[in-house]
């Protein structure tokens, strides 16, 4: 019986280092909203971070827990703004991040810049930025001019990564660029800041419409697209990319 008891205890306790959860269970494991104080045995819904302001003595949302001790209060109080603090400083590095992504008052004539290009039925955001380069790599360099102009030499932004991901120039004919760890990882991120709290977007690009370009499928694979990196580099090879990824 003890030994049930015990079981039941710990599917109740989520596995996490919150120290929400060394305060309160789950009143049931298929309702994570709807947690129980262990000290005052209070039931209440809105999650763990419900249960903290219980814990924290913060009024308004939640009753304050009447056994919950000072240092109690303190303890989770203090892992309250430590937490509320790494989320100010995440959303300063993201609106940071953007300020690079807006050229300001420079005005670029994509016209001019990548030539007449014929419009194509409406697919996936990362299939557009494979899609529009041109023959001509001299094209995209007033646009490049200005990103590292206002990014101030900071080459290791993950915008300049991302940036050499998505051209297909680079990415389908360097294996380094491809197999580059901290490049691929700085799409995510980019994509991340660039849709914030936007998951379904982030999940559309990152997990559909990137292997889509990665691997060379659909519309990257169409002979119009390899004639267009075989004209780039003639010693231009479609099969590694596809083999590799």
């Amino acid at each position: 019986m003890a030994s049930m008891e015990s079981t039941a205890s710990k599917v109740l306790k989520r596995k996490s280092n919150d120290i929400g959860w060394e305060y309160g269970s789950l009143v049931d494991p298929n309702k994570l909203d709807r947690t129980q104080c262990d000290l005052c045995k209070k039931t209440m819904s809105g999650g763990i971070y419900r249960l903290k302001q219980h814990i924290a003595g913060i009024p308004g949302s939640v009753t304050v827990c009447p056994k919950a001790t000072k240092d109690d209060q303190l303890r989770v109080r203090n892992a309250l703004n430590e937490a509320q603090n790494k989320k100010k400083a995440k959303q300063s590095g993201d609106e940071a991040l953007r300020s690079e992504v807006n050229i300001g008052d420079e005005t670029i004539d994509l016209d001019d810049c990548l030539g007449d290009l014929k419009e194509s039925r409406s697919f996936g955001p990362i299939n557009r930025f494979g899609t529009s380069q041109g023959k001509n790599k001299n094209a995209y360099e007033p646009i490049l001019d200005i990103i590292s102009k206002k990014s101030s030499k900071r080459l290791d932004t993950c915008l300049h990564m991302t940036a050499y991901i998505l051209n297909p120039y680079y990415f389908y004919n360097n294996s380094e660029v491809r197999d580059d760890l901290e490049a691929n990882d700085a799409v995510v991120e980019c994509v991340g800041v660039l849709f914030p709290k936007n998951y379904d977007m982030q999940s559309l690009i990152l997990s559909v419409e990137l292997p889509i370009y990665k691997r060379k499928q659909e519309k990257f694979d169409r002979p119009i697209a390899l004639k267009a990196c075989e004209i780039n580099n003639e010693n231009f090879d479609p099969e590694p990319c596809k083999a590799e990824i």
